[in-house]
């Protein structure tokens, strides 16, 4: 009876390392393909913020002419300032919604069943909770991103790096800037891109599986394909992102705010996330200020999402989780 009782307690500490070793794997693979993603989009990430925060030095430009500018001011390096920043954030970022994703979605499924339904609040939920542990490095990229150079009217006395925007950040209190709105868009950004993602996966299987369906053998289950997922995952961002767009917005002019340079709304920040919403609206309208930089955003986020779950669903298989 006791050595039966010892082979038990083997066998369970025995699974328990394998279900560790599985969540690791999960949160290495959702970094990387986190990394992977947003360094693929950054001049595109660069030129969004600019325009979202009504920069002063692009204040006239439009995409096209923001993407000279930095060019012709600031070089190839231009279009990757703040990305080093970017990395230390997404790397936890995209690691800890992955893993969150899974976990909610495990644990939620045992009540609500597998659906559509408890996928929408898992990847809301794991959205969240990635925005809440990393949101001061967000801060940070946001910062960095935002300074230009080579305008007349913009003064000089930007950033030295992260550490000396995390201090400034600390002083003005403001490591938080921006959280509300950040976590009232992700609820539906992550929760309708996680959905989105997997019934569009599931449609793709089911109805065109000579197309999009691939199977290792005869009595595995059939599964996307590899050179579909970007193509599902871009679906899924750009589906999520129009529902989203304001806040994102909104989120954007709340981080800027007391950021050196001269940022007319930012002069006197908002009192939160709906007077932020509502100066947007009444000073630039839907278009120009609520929905500012989407069509750039769409070009972004679609491969952004398709890259992203594409390299995590691949990574997942090459790991064997």
């Amino acid at each position: 009876m006791e050595a039966q009782i010892k082979k038990d307690d083997k066998a369970s500490m025995i699974d328990k390392v394998f279900e560790l070793r599985g969540k690791a794997t999960i949160f290495l693979c959702g970094g990387m393909a986190g990394c992977l993603a947003k360094t693929t989009v950054a001049p595109l990430d660069r030129v969004k913020i600019l325009l979202q925060t009504h920069n002063h030095a692009h204040e006239s430009h439009g995409i096209f002419g923001t993407l000279r500018h930095i060019w012709s001011v600031e070089g190839i390096a231009g279009f990757y300032r703040s990305n080093g920043a970017q990395m230390i954030r997404i790397f936890p970022y995209s690691a800890i919604q992955f893993l969150s994703f899974d976990v909610y979605n495990n644990s939620l499924s045992a009540s609500l069943g597998e659906g559509n339904l408890t996928r929408l609040i898992s990847g809301s939920m794991a959205g969240m909770t990635a925005v809440s542990l990393t949101y001061p490095l967000d801060v940070v990229r946001t910062r960095l991103a935002y300074q230009s150079a080579g305008c007349a009217d913009y003064p000089h006395s930007n950033y030295s790096g992260i550490a000396d925007c995390l201090r400034h950040l600390r002083t003005q209190r403001a490591l938080f800037a921006g959280l509300a709105p950040s976590l009232l868009g992700m609820a539906p950004y992550a929760g309708v891109s996680f959905c989105a993602f997997h019934w569009l996966q599931r449609q793709a299987v089911e109805r065109w599986p000579g197309l999009f369906a691939v199977r290792d053998d005869d009595e595995s289950p059939a599964r996307l394909c590899t050179w579909a997922r970007p193509l599902i995952g871009g679906l899924a961002g750009a589906a999520a992102q129009t529902v989203s767009y304001p806040l994102d917005c909104a989120r954007r002019y709340m981080q800027v705010a007391g950021a050196p340079g001269r940022f007319s709304l930012a002069e006197v920040p908002a009192a939160g996330a709906a007077a932020t919403l509502s100066q947007l609206y009444s000073r630039y309208g839907v278009a120009a200020g609520l929905y500012r930089g989407l069509s750039l955003n769409y070009v972004r986020v679609v491969p952004t999402a398709g890259v992203s779950f594409a390299a995590y669903e691949t990574l997942r298989q090459a790991f064997g989780v």
